[in-house]
């Protein structure tokens, strides 16, 4: 029986470099975290910014306190069901987004939709393991926005304070909501986009359902903002899409499959203000959860889109064996590669081949 799955988010940010500034062809950087040598979890590996969901505090109503004024408050309680349309007047495609993320809710009850818990963690998990807040003054026009921000003039003049909170929440994270009750800002949720969703192979031991999510910064944060939780990462680097991949090449880095994968896709978006439009207006084809099934004894782990992915079943597909380079060239391939022989190489490769399913818009924003 497969080992029970834990949810979680991480974040993918974006700061764009200063105009006409290019490093290898890219405007922008990506924020890296290497985790320390005692972590349970991918030890030593390179990932982004995120960590295990908290029903207790991602879920908390106390955060409707936050996000909205009294009357507001009274209008909701009194017909729950205005919640979620209160949420989605900010956020693209009601209709589409979050399709598999969320819940059955009963509309008769009060309850914070998963598309909002599962951006608080990402927001969360972000500043407890790198001191950085995503945040926003209390405004209903945060409701309406599409780039991320850091408040970083309030950051600046209130260092000392949140780096006060910061090593608060590291020891008790419920203190997160009370942090923006008392510093009357609000958690920039709006500012992040979803992008995929990964869920742990069946015969892995720790499984994990992670949410991935994107946003954009107009500047690269300034190091003083940075506070790093040093309990479970070693450094925190910034890197363009080409130069992660390169250090992963030459094993200066380690990725675990879908960090690799989603640097892979990234890569192609030379430009920041492209990347983050297309993120933004991707959102409109939901999510789709990418479990991979490893087969050739864990030496290949197909995913969604591969030609053979369909046509294996999870339960006892490790050792099944196919062709990881079959000779007809119109197969569709699109996997992981694991390496056990060559120590020379890195652990893990990929073979990049998926476009949400959305070939006209990615022609149309490249």
């Amino acid at each position: 029986m497969p080992n029970q799955l834990k949810k979680s988010a991480t974040l993918i940010i974006s700061s764009a470099l200063e105009k006409n500034v290019y490093s290898n062809n890219y405007n922008y950087k990506i924020i890296l975290l290497k985790r320390n040598s005692k972590m349970r979890s991918s030890p030593n590996f390179h990932v982004y910014p995120g960590g295990k969901y908290d029903k207790t505090i991602d879920e908390s109503l106390d955060w409707l306190d936050i996000f909205f004024n009294t009357k507001q408050l009274s209008e909701i309680r009194s017909n729950p069901i205005l919640l979620r349309k209160r949420f989605f007047n900010g956020l693209i495609n009601q209709n589409s987004l979050g399709n598999l993320m969320i819940s059955k809710h009963d509309d008769e009850k009060l309850l914070l939709p998963l598309e909002i818990s599962y951006r608080l963690c990402a927001i969360r998990e972000t500043f407890e393991e790198t001191g950085l807040l995503l945040a926003t003054n209390k405004s209903s026009d945060n409701f309406k926005e599409t780039k991320s921000k850091i408040l970083t003039n309030y950051c600046k003049d209130n260092l000392n304070d949140i780096k006060s909170w910061h090593r608060l929440i590291k020891k008790d994270s419920s203190e997160f909501i009370n942090m923006f009750l008392k510093l009357n800002l609000m958690p920039d949720i709006f500012g992040l986009h979803e992008w995929s969703n990964w869920i742990t192979p069946i015969h892995e031991k720790i499984r994990f359902d992670t949410y991935f999510f994107t946003c954009f910064l107009p500047s690269v944060p300034s190091q003083e903002l940075f506070d790093i939780n040093k309990d479970e990462v070693d450094t925190l680097e910034l890197y363009t899409p080409s130069e992660a991949l390169e250090k992963h090449k030459h094993k200066e880095i380690k990725f675990i499959p879908p960090q690799l994968y989603e640097f892979n896709r990234i890569q192609r978006f030379r430009d920041f203000d492209k990347f983050s439009e297309y993120s933004f207006t991707r959102q409109n084809y939901g999510l789709h959860p990418w479990l991979p099934k490893f087969v050739n004894n864990g030496k290949i782990g197909l995913l969604p889109g591969d030609y053979m992915y369909e046509t294996i079943k999870e339960e006892g597909c490790n050792s099944t064996s196919i062709e990881l380079h079959p000779l007809n060239s119109n197969l569709k391939l699109n996997r992981i590669i694991r390496n056990f022989e060559d120590k020379s190489k890195p652990m893990y490769d990929v073979i990049c081949n998926y476009d949400f399913d959305e070939v006209k818009l990615c022609t149309r924003i490249l």
